[in-house]
């Protein structure tokens, strides 16, 4: 149990987290695919924070798996032993999935994956003795194989569930999509009135997604852009008003 416990602390250890803030100042699961991985802090952060991020990842499966079943008191390459390390694995992603260290909300465990399967399978040809199979003459491709293949299993259902639309839709990119029509229905008014009614509808959108991201850290981001706009659109209404105005007394002298 102990040993479990070791392995999923390992796991947890948010490494793309833990780097964003140290040398960036920022948090990768507010940015990109929003997700405490690798790939993600390649995508937001660049090769340079994501080549260590990666191998870190990769070690903190493969370290627990490598090191853990020494001092589990279990007979080396027997049965029991090799399940451990499988268990291990398992810990030490379940550790990266959902981290202690960083409120549960970690990365997919690709890289952690492949470290603990790296330490699990060391070849089975190694422990073939000669007269008789060894455990892992007969398991250990299926050992190894079997979190492979259901590692791309759950990658390809995943593509699937957001391919096929499963996924919420995004409230902040239709909110968005909104404000990118404002400025051509501001800069055709020709009444002050409709002016003051999309100055609402502005501040209706901001307030919908303000309460929405009440208790959201990674909402701090998509407030932000929402702000930007709603500032450009109030420069857009404020130019919008000054035109009008400027045209108020042509129309009087022209009566």
């Amino acid at each position: 149990a102990l040993g479990m416990i070791a392995a999923y602390l390992c796991g947890s250890i948010p490494t793309s987290v833990w780097w964003g803030r140290a040398f960036h100042g920022i948090d990768v699961r507010e940015h990109g695919s929003r997700n405490a991985g690798a790939t993600n802090t390649f995508r937001v952060l660049g090769p340079r924070a994501g080549l260590p991020v990666l191998l870190i990842d990769i070690v903190k499966g493969f370290v627990p798996v490598r090191l853990i079943p020494n001092w589990s008191g279990l007979e080396p390459d027997s049965g029991p032993w090799m399940w451990f390390r499988v268990a291990l694995v398992l810990a030490a992603v379940l550790g990266h999935l959902y981290p202690v260290f960083a409120g549960f909300k970690g990365g997919k465990g690709v890289a952690t994956s492949f470290g603990g399967i790296l330490a699990v399978h060391p070849g089975a040809a190694a422990f073939y003795n000669g007269t008789e199979e060894s455990f892992m003459d007969r398991w250990g491709n299926a050992i190894y194989l079997t979190p492979m293949v259901l590692g791309a299993l759950a990658s390809v259902f995943a593509a699937a569930w957001r391919f096929l639309g499963v996924q919420p839709v995004d409230d902040t990119m239709v909110m968005l999509d909104r404000f990118c029509g404002l400025p051509a229905r501001i800069r055709k008014v020709e009444d002050d009135a409709e002016l003051s009614s999309i100055e609402d509808e502005i501040d209706s959108i901001l307030r919908a997604q303000l309460m929405k991201s009440v208790g959201r850290d990674e909402g701090s981001s998509d407030i932000a852009a929402l702000i930007a706009a709603a500032q450009r659109l109030d420069n857009l209404i404020y130019q919008r008003r000054k035109l009008l105005a400027a045209r108020a007394p042509s129309y009087g002298k022209a009566v």
